[in-house]
């Protein structure tokens, strides 16, 4: 059952044990490898916004070919389904499926 995530009075809680509950805030953020699948950060949106960033600049600056391509890195902030936040979290290599619409939504923007 932990961790997990529920909503209180608008904002997303953390929960990683029963006895504790942290804070998050009205929005969320998840960050992972549409490649593979993997799950890299979830939490505030600022602090994982920045690991992205951090992460997709060393990638970007890296050798062509390498194991990680940047454009494969996705960050989802905003008001996430419960529902597939916390099925992201508890099952590993599943986030490319379980956000598959919203990949989808980032793919058809970035085209136009």
């Amino acid at each position: 059952m932990y961790p997990y995530y529920d909503i209180q009075d608008g904002n997303y809680i953390w929960h990683t044990n029963a006895d504790h509950a942290h804070f998050m805030g009205p929005q969320i953020a998840v960050f992972f490898d549409k490649s593979v699948g993997a799950l890299l950060n979830h939490g505030v949106p600022n602090i994982v916004q920045m690991k992205y960033e951090k992460l997709r600049e060393a990638y970007t600056g890296g050798p062509k070919g390498g194991a990680v391509d940047p454009d494969n890195l996705v960050l989802l902030v905003g008001r996430l389904p419960l529902e597939k936040v916390n099925k992201v979290i508890s099952t590993s290599g599943i986030c490319h499926l379980v956000f598959k619409e919203e990949i989808s939504l980032i793919s058809s923007m970035s085209q136009s």
